[in-house]
């Protein structure tokens, strides 16, 4: 079975620049042995709960998330073997982008066709338990579709309430776990900043805004210099797991 790393930086159609921003060196991210052996431990201990908790969905916060998605990707056949993965979705949530002080605004103000947009891009699984039918289900799921939401790092855990918060509104009660994959007080060791590093540099290939600071979507980044960035980030973190998958040596005991 071979995991399709699905590619965020291929070409999109109509690129348009974006604002300018700060160009930052395309040297190699995790340069030392010791950032490589943070990302490992990490990504490992990601999987590690999703074959403990078995979710159908695992959903990245955008957009620092997003590159966490690369690294279980990259590394699902090394610790997990023929294991199946989850499907891997996304969802643009964050109180500094929404600008609205609570969740509750947050989403009385989402555009409908915004939502109606996303749930087309999550999948049929989820939307079908959307709408019209969150009533029938809010008191529990005859068959619950279970589901991970992971930030890449936790400060204060604002994002992830205000993500659970949304899918319980919408959907009604499903299993619903939480991953942190690092804190402040790790990256602050490892990387020598209070932020994930590729967060930064905006090395995710997606605009952290998405459509409007309203969204719940984000859109590619279309600057092709912070896009070549990313890429090479990308390609990066395949690197550093292919040793492992060809190996298959480092896998979790079920």
């Amino acid at each position: 079975m071979t995991v399709s790393m699905e590619n965020p930086f291929a070409e999109q159609r109509r690129p348009e620049p974006l604002v300018n921003r700060e160009e930052e060196s395309t040297a190699r991210m995790f340069d030392t042995p010791e950032k490589v052996e943070f990302i490992k431990e990490k990504t490992k201990k990601l999987i590690e709960e999703v074959l403990k908790t078995k979710p159908a969905y695992v959903i990245f916060l955008d957009n620092s998330a997003r590159p966490v998605s690369w690294m279980m990707r990259a590394a699902w056949h090394a610790y997990a073997g023929d294991a199946p993965m989850p499907k891997v979705k996304f969802i643009n949530v964050g109180m500094e982008k929404s600008g609205y002080p609570t969740a509750d605004e947050l989403f009385r103000n989402l555009d409908p066709q915004i939502l109606k947009e996303y749930w087309r891009r999550v999948g049929p699984e989820l939307e079908q338990l959307n709408g019209e039918n969150r009533k029938r289900y809010k008191g529990g799921l005859e068959k619950p579709i279970p589901i991970m939401l992971v930030d890449e790092m936790v400060a204060d855990g604002e994002s992830l309430h205000i993500a659970s918060n949304f899918f319980y509104k919408q959907i009604g009660y499903t299993p619903c776990s939480k991953f942190e994959f690092s804190n402040l007080s790790d990256m602050g060791r490892i990387f020598d900043e209070q932020c994930a590093p590729w967060s930064r540099c905006n090395l995710t290939g997606i605009h952290d805004y998405g459509i409007d600071r309203r969204s719940i979507m984000s859109n590619p980044e279309r600057n092709p210099k912070i896009r070549k960035k990313g890429l090479a980030l990308f390609n990066e973190i395949k690197e550093i797991f292919k040793e492992d998958v060809e190996q298959g040596g480092n896998r979790i005991e079920a």
